[in-house]
């Protein structure tokens, strides 16, 4: 059976770097103001002596611990939990939208997870052809203009409409 990975590879790459293995990931530069995650990911070497088979064994087994759910870099005092009248965040990317449903992953910020509104998700994810595409792009990138947050402090307090 194949899969495949629909969504930001470089978001992902983003997201190991700053999360997997605790050890030492913590730099005193995450609290200057002008502290970038993405500029320090991109100025990092490159490991392309790594096999797909190594990656595979290396996430087969990643216990709890090896992971940091919430990056140490990342101090919101609000989450963005919606755009327009999506119930979820769209994200588009360069060839390629999804869906994210930042309600779903509130463990990264220590807080409690609850299971949040998501009929629908599965269609905001497509890829750049075939009919109709162009007006979901345009639907996502309006809904951009109609964010919604709610405040760190508010989400354990929050129940799923």
């Amino acid at each position: 059976e194949e899969h495949r990975f629909i969504g930001c590879a470089q978001l992902l790459l983003a997201w190991f770097h700053s999360h997997f293995w605790k050890v030492d990931k913590v730099s005193y530069r995450v609290f200057f103001e002008n502290y970038s995650p993405l500029k320090e990911i991109v100025a990092t070497p490159r490991r392309d002596d790594i096999l797909e088979e190594k990656w595979t064994t290396i996430l087969q087994n990643l216990q709890e611990e090896d992971i940091e759910w919430r990056a140490p870099w990342l101090l919101p005092d609000e989450i963005m939990y919606r755009c327009g009248d999506f119930n979820w965040v769209p994200l588009l990317g360069s060839w390629a939208a999804v869906g994210y449903a930042p309600l779903l992953v509130l463990r990264q910020y220590r807080l409690r997870q609850f299971v949040s509104a998501t009929q629908g998700l599965a269609n905001c994810e497509f890829s750049y052809k075939g009919d109709g595409y162009k007006k979901k792009v345009r639907e996502m990138s309006n809904a951009w203009n109609q964010t919604r947050r709610i405040k760190r402090l508010a989400v354990g307090l929050m129940t799923t409409p």
